[in-house]
């Protein structure tokens, strides 16, 4: 596809500057910003899986997911020194 742009000389010079310093040419420089502005500007998409397209059937799905572990009834030390207990440090 070609496409033609008509750019007053200032705007055209200072581009080609711009390309030119960049070690490009002047399409390229300009396929370049397109496409920065064109992921700039897009919204983010994220795909969930049938039946967690909501938060709240996310939240559901989580609750029930922790509810099929076991419950731990008594103290379990997970600090930092027992974890690391022995290892050198």
């Amino acid at each position: 596809m070609t496409v033609t742009f008509h750019l007053p000389p200032a705007v055209e010079r200072e581009l080609t500057e711009r390309a030119t310093k960049s070690g490009q040419t002047l399409a390229e420089y300009l396929q370049g910003l397109a496409v920065r502005e064109a992921v700039a500007t897009a919204e983010p998409t994220v795909s969930y899986p049938p039946g967690l397209s909501t938060p709240e059937e996310r939240s559901k799905a989580l609750r029930e997911w922790a509810a099929s572990h076991p419950r731990v009834e008594h103290f379990v030390d997970d600090s930092r020194e027992s974890l690391y207990d022995g290892r050198g440090e």
